[in-house]
């Protein structure tokens, strides 16, 4: 569910409900009102929030995960393609760091 997923990324990213909601430009209230469930975010706040976390809306709807069976790879392939994997993650990252001035908390 949303809200599971949205706590388990500010958490993961070490941020407060306060700076999550101030990087955001919302209340407090409502960052906790959607981890708790009791309310979902506006499409622009859904892609603003995938944005930040660089996942997808699917993945912080809950809607599809996608796997890929590496199980036919040996533990060299794997290592290459998590630091394929890792690359485009940070990538992504500094890219919206760059364009929204957003920063993890330190």
């Amino acid at each position: 569910m949303f809200c599971d997923r949205l706590r388990e990324l500010r958490i993961k990213y070490n941020l407060t409900q306060a700076q999550l909601a101030e990087d955001l430009d919302v209340e407090r209230t409502t960052v906790s009102a959607w981890e708790t469930g009791k309310l979902e975010p506006a499409t622009k706040r859904l892609l603003q929030i995938a944005d930040m976390f660089t996942v997808t809306t699917d993945y912080l709807l809950d809607r599809r995960v996608v796997s890929i069976d590496i199980s036919y790879l040996d533990k060299d392939e794997v290592h290459v393609l998590s630091g394929i994997i890792s690359h485009f993650q940070q990538k992504k990252k500094k890219e919206y760091e760059l364009q929204s001035g957003y920063k993890k908390a330190e």
